[in-house]
This record gives C-alpha cells, sequence and structure tokens, in this order.
C-alpha cells in the first residue's frame, strides 16, 4: 500500500471511529433505564440467510441452548439484518444474550461486517458468544473492530470460540475471557460416536461445492475423480447459487442434484452406503453427526483451523488433484479429539 493511500486510510478509519463513538456515547446519554427480563436473545445467523450452513449451525447450536436454558423464553433475531423495531426493544432487556457459529468477527468492522448491528450500538452489550470464529486470516484489527467488540461483547461471561486462531484474535483484542470449544456442531462427535463410522469407501457419495468462493479447474477435478471413483455420486445445493455454479463445471445429467434443504441432505444420508466429499465445511461435519465417513476440502481459514485443533478428516483444495483418489481409497478413522475441559467451562456458566 502506498504512502498516499496509507494516509487516507489513516483519516478514514479515524473518522469512522469518531462518528462510532459520537453515536455510542449519544445513545448511552438518552437511554432509559430497563428492567432486565428473564429472557434469552439468540442472535441466529440462519435467519435471513441465504446459506444451508448456517441452518446446520443453528440446528445444533439452537438444541444445545435449548438444553442448557430450557426454563427461559428464547427470541431469535437476525444478524445478517437489522431486527425489527420490536425486537430491538427487548434486545435491551434481556437478561441472556447468545450468537452462534459462523464466520462472524471481522478485522475491519468499519468496512464490512456480516453482522449488521444499529450504528448506536444501542442495546448491544453483554453479549455471549458461542463458537463464532474470525472471518479471515489477517495481521491487524482496526481500533473500530476492537471498541466494537470490546463494548458488545461480556466482560464477565465466558466466550466460545470454534478455534485457535480466533481465540488469539480475541487476545489481541484484549479480550481474554474466552475458550477455544470447536465449533459446537462437533460436541456430540464423541469417541463413541467416531468409533461407529465407516472406515472403508461406500460404493455412493455425495458431494458439495461452494458458489462464493471458486476455483474451476480444482473443483472440477474433485467431481471427475469422485465420478471415476464411486457407483453414484449426489451434488447437494447448499448456496444459493451453486446449481448455477456447477453447470460451468460439469453436465449436470452426470450427477444426481439433491434439493436445497438441511431435511433433504439429511434423508440422503441416512440412506446409507454412502461418502461426504466436498467444500462444505458444515455440510461434513452433519454427515459426521450422521455417521457418515467424510472427507471436507478445505477451502479457507475454518476448515484448516478447526481441522488443526480437533483432527478433522480435511485435504487441501490445492491438492486434490494429487491426493483425493488415494484419501478415499485408503482407509478414513474418524477420531475428533475435542476440547472437552474448555466445553465444560463455557456450559457451566449458565448453571448459576
Amino acid at each position: 500500500m502506498s504512502i498516499k493511500k496509507r494516509i487516507a486510510h489513516a483519516i478514514k478509519w479515524r473518522s469512522d471511529f469518531a462518528k462510532l463513538l459520537w453515536r455510542v456515547n449519544a445513545s448511552k446519554r438518552y437511554a432509559s433505564p430497563c428492567v432486565k427480563q428473564d429472557l434469552l436473545i439468540l442472535f441466529d445467523t440462519a435467519l435471513q440467510s441465504q446459506n444451508m450452513g448456517d441452518n446446520i449451525i443453528q440446528q445444533y447450536c439452537g438444541a444445545l441452548i435449548t438444553e442448557l436454558l430450557c426454563n427461559k423464553e428464547i427470541l431469535r433475531v437476525p444478524t445478517h439484518v437489522l431486527p425489527e423495531a420490536q425486537e430491538m426493544l427487548q434486545i435491551p432487556m434481556a437478561e441472556t444474550k447468545i450468537v452462534c457459529g459462523t464466520n462472524l468477527m471481522t478485522p475491519h468492522y468499519e468496512d464490512y461486517s456480516i453482522w449488521v448491528m444499529p450504528r448506536d450500538l444501542v442495546g448491544y452489550s453483554d453479549i455471549i458468544t458461542m463458537g463464532v470464529g474470525w472471518g479471515c486470516y489477517c495481521e491487524e484489527i482496526s481500533p473500530v473492530s476492537k471498541y466494537v467488540y470490546q463494548t458488545i461483547l461480556s466482560k464477565t461471561g465466558l466466550h466460545s470460540v470454534r478455534d485457535s486462531y480466533t481465540e488469539q484474535k480475541f487476545h489481541q483484542m484484549g479480550i481474554h475471557n474466552v475458550v477455544n470449544t470447536g465449533c459446537p456442531t462437533l460436541w456430540k462427535l464423541s469417541p463413541e460416536h467416531c468409533s461407529a463410522v465407516p472406515v472403508q469407501k461406500a460404493g455412493r457419495v455425495i458431494a458439495t461445492i461452494t458458489d462464493y468462493d471458486q476455483s474451476v479447474e480444482q473443483d472440477r477435478k474433485m467431481l471427475e475423480i469422485l465420478l471415476k471413483e464411486y457407483e453414484d455420486v449426489f451434488v447437494w445445493i447448499q448456496g444459493s447459487n451453486d446449481l448455477e455454479y456447477l453447470e460451468q463445471l460439469i453436465s449436470l445429467e452426470r450427477v444426481n442434484i439433491v434439493s436445497r434443504s438441511v431435511e433433504a441432505f439429511t434423508e440422503i444420508l441416512r440412506k446409507g452406503n454412502i461418502d461426504y466429499v466436498g467444500t462444505r465445511l458444515h455440510a461434513g461435519i452433519h454427515a459426521l453427526n450422521q455417521g457418515v465417513r467424510s472427507l471436507i476440502i478445505a477451502i479457507d481459514n475454518r476448515a484448516t483451523e478447526i481441522g488443526r485443533d480437533v483432527n478433522l478428516p480435511i485435504i487441501l483444495r490445492e491438492d486434490v488433484g494429487e491426493k483425493l483418489a488415494a484419501r478415499i481409497n485408503a482407509p478414513i478413522k474418524t477420531e475428533i479429539i475435542l476440547p472437552e475441559e474448555n466445553i465444560i467451562r463455557w456450559k457451566s456458566q449458565f448453571e448459576k
């Protein structure tokens, strides 16, 4: 980055930071005191999402939260869009607020964030995270991002993040009340469950591709290898533009298309004699939860970092051409290593 661009960027973030501080301080000055209600706000990353992976995450997180806080009324509010007016009134009054999963945290909030919040952050405080992740690899975190997350996240509650890299970024922001629990979609993958997952290759396979992170050469190679190695190949359409992307890769007549719903995906998995191989991380984790032998093609920091932490079966996308066929035909033993103590610590705070 040139010196001129660096100066322009510095001026911009200082301006953004000043505006944010003014809005937040103004909202505090005019805010009315409220009595906390026995209400749980669940910031739901699946609402208004075009990605069925968000639905998978919320399915598991929602079930776990219901187990932990079964006595509370739950109000789900969106993260992809601003909550409605009535929801905005209830957010400050909730005794408990939890946000779950996805690439939620960003190093430059002033430029981009998939978590849409009001400009003055009103009501967004004392939030506890559950398996959240850092959006991308980065060196620096902007002062705006640090301020936003220090403002909205609980200073006393224990935060859960999905991997060690995200935990490091929390520390970099000055947030130390955090533990790496792995993604909550993994929490049911006990040694007993993993031992029941088949080790040898099945006769059929269900694959996924990723519309927003394309590599035509590698993704086409993956599908060609699967068509050669398996009797039947299914492709689950997880994202809104996956089908359009798939048409660029191969003739649709060569594969079986599975419709864009978690229910349709689960139904195929439960029929048996099937493996999962694909670029969608949480589709692969969901397959493991259904007892299906899985190999996840890592295309970004999510699968790479989680895989490193918990021994998730992954292969890098750049290695598909050289290694995929061999990995498919070799035994794959599922041995997920969960940070059990950290999971217990995070859960136990709600017992109080």
